[in-house]
């Protein structure tokens, strides 16, 4: 056990320091005011409407082997019951404040999705970086609509603000579903296209761009901590530790770390990410605190 952790964790670390290099980087633009805050809502903007989901559409079209992947299913289910899970454990810590302090449940068990958790693969699993963006791509099912739905009304839902059903649906989402319907009615995946091969070119913008946009907007905010640290506490005990400990045990009894190794490790990093990047982009876009996102 202690061999595979060490194996396990070197190469975590050089990519996680890999990743801090880009962010720190780009904070500094933003320190600079070489990078103005508009400029990182456009790109955010980019990211989310047109290069994230040509990555999606194209890799689902080209990789989703419906026979090579036989229980894709878990992946948004067990997203969505992870989330969830995290949801309760969030609302019985903040149970005395949690109207005051809804928005540290979000905290609590929202996921990174993919913003952090994409570069981190690509470094980690290069070689088997299609089925790990796939796998990424069909959690979004189970997760998109918790984000923007449950994360919105967490985080940013003022008392007597009503949640409008589109808001559920992002464009993310739809190239999701829409991709995977296509490979399911069509029963295969389809080959290399000229269509195909050009979405997968300004798809493949996403992964750096996200990690710049995490950088940029940790950048531009001033950060008083000494208010929120016990809530911090409570929150990284939740989200960094009850979460990812019943995750993993989950994994080892059901057989799927066992069985399934890169899904598990996929599952590991979701349930062991900050969700700094998805909440956040929630409270730049409709409001709420972000010295508490952070």
């Amino acid at each position: 056990m202690v061999e595979a952790f060490a194996i396990v964790f070197s190469p975590t670390f050089r990519a996680v320091l890999q990743i801090l290099v880009i962010v720190l980087a780009a904070g500094l633009l933003v320190r600079r005011k070489i990078v103005t805050e508009d400029q990182i809502k456009a790109i955010s903007a980019l990211t989310i409407n047109i290069f994230l989901p040509c990555l999606i559409f194209s890799n689902i079209l080209k990789n989703f082997a419906i026979d090579r992947i036989s229980i894709w299913p878990v992946l948004p289910l067990g997203t969505a019951v992870m989330v969830l899970f995290g949801l309760a454990i969030g609302t019985a810590v903040f149970a005395r404040d949690r109207k005051q302090k809804k928005d540290l449940i979000a905290l609590s068990a929202i996921q990174n999705g993919y913003y952090l958790i994409l570069p981190i693969g690509s470094i980690l699993f290069a070689d088997r970086f299609d089925d790990f963006k796939l796998y990424c791509f069909l959690m979004l099912p189970g997760y998109s609509p918790l984000m923007w739905g449950i994360g919105k009304y967490l985080m940013c839902v003022k008392p007597g603000e009503k949640i409008k059903l589109r808001e559920f649906i992002s464009p993310p989402l739809i190239a999701v579903i829409s991709a995977t319907v296509i490979v399911l009615v069509r029963g295969k995946t389809f080959g290399s296209s000229m269509v195909l091969d050009s979405a997968e070119m300004i798809g493949s913008a996403a992964i750096p761009l996200g990690t710049f946009i995490l950088g940029a907007m940790l950048g531009g905010i001033r950060f008083n901590l000494k208010p929120y640290i016990v809530d911090a506490l409570k929150v990284i005990s939740v989200k960094l530790t009850i979460v990812p400990v019943c995750v993993i045990a989950v994994l080892y009894f059901s057989g799927l770390g066992r069985d399934w190794p890169l899904m598990a490790s996929f599952f590991i990093l979701q349930a062991a990410s900050p969700p700094a990047t998805s909440l956040l982009i929630l409270v730049k876009h409709y409001g709420g605190n972000e010295q508490r996102a952070e």
